[in-house]
């Protein structure tokens, strides 16, 4: 069974139990966004969010100082 394969059954960190099954279910989907189960694994979904929340940021920020007229 390839690592990408492996059924995750655990976090890293503390969670609700209901929603740290519902983590779990999507971790263990196949397809989907890699980056985003991995970080899943590791970092709780708030955690997730604001890591998101400021690339995006950063993002917008980066897109105005090179094209301020758009």
């Amino acid at each position: 069974m390839a690592e990408t394969e492996k059924k995750i059954d655990r976090l890293a960190y503390d969670i609700d139990p209901q929603l740290r099954d519902e983590v779990l279910r999507y971790i263990n989907m196949p397809g989907g966004d890699a980056e985003l189960k991995h970080d899943l694994q590791y970092h709780s979904p708030d955690e997730v969010d604001a890591k998101n929340w400021a690339l995006i940021k950063d993002q917008m920020i980066h897109t105005r100082v090179i094209f301020p007229h758009h």
